[in-house]
């Protein structure tokens, strides 16, 4: 029975203690480089308006919108200490200009790219935040991104959604032409095994 018990109690501590190692260093957890898809759909300031179209409390609007969904894909890469960068590119539809003459889709071109930071817990769950510009001009900038995700028992696979509406800014040269608040849903799979 004593043997018993200090078995136990050895397992404990071990366990305990690579517990409070993983949730100092839990940004270790997500290393590499991952290939995503991406799916957004987004309320969004309508062509030919201008900023402020949401009411920053209620979120009510206060100018003219429009729906538009996106889809990207590209690869982000994880440093293990808590930065990311991504590249890809991405195509649109503009929900209100599917009348004569309009230009509701978008097709893919020179790309974008983004930046940012992100945090770990230990229960695998995370949180990411950053911006992206385009790669082409005029140099788009969207502000800021804010994503929350699921890393797997493997690492081989993260899950990315929202929680919360958040109002990203798209300006060009410092003017803010436009804002939007989307709803995202990614997944991306690891290409290079984490060391």
């Amino acid at each position: 029975m004593r043997n018993t018990t200090s078995f136990i109690m050895v397992a404990l501590v071990g366990i305990t203690a690579a517990r409070a190692a993983f949730a100092g260093d839990s940004d270790q957890l997500l290393r590499g480089d991952y290939a995503f898809t991406q799916l957004n759909v987004c309320v969004a300031t309508a062509s030919g308006s201008l900023p402020p179209t949401f009411d920053r409390t209620t979120l009510q609007l206060v100018g003219d919108s429009r729906i538009e969904t996106s889809q990207s894909e590209g690869v982000t890469r994880f440093d293990g200490n808590g930065n990311w960068t991504s590249s890809g590119r991405a195509m649109a539809f503009f929900l209100d200009q599917l009348t004569a003459g309009g230009f509701p889709v978008v097709p893919p071109g020179a790309g974008f790219s983004c930046a940012g930071t992100y945090s770990v817990n230990p229960d695998r769950s995370f949180s990411l935040e950053g911006s992206c510009e385009t790669a082409a001009p005029p140099v788009l900038t969207f502000d800021p991104l804010a994503l929350s995700g699921q890393v797997s028992i493997d690492r081989k696979t993260l899950i990315f959604f929202d929680v919360e509406p958040v109002i990203e800014e798209i300006s060009v040269g410092g003017f803010v032409f436009a804002e939007r608040i989307c709803t995202a849903m990614a997944t991306d799979v690891r290409l290079v095994p984490a060391n």
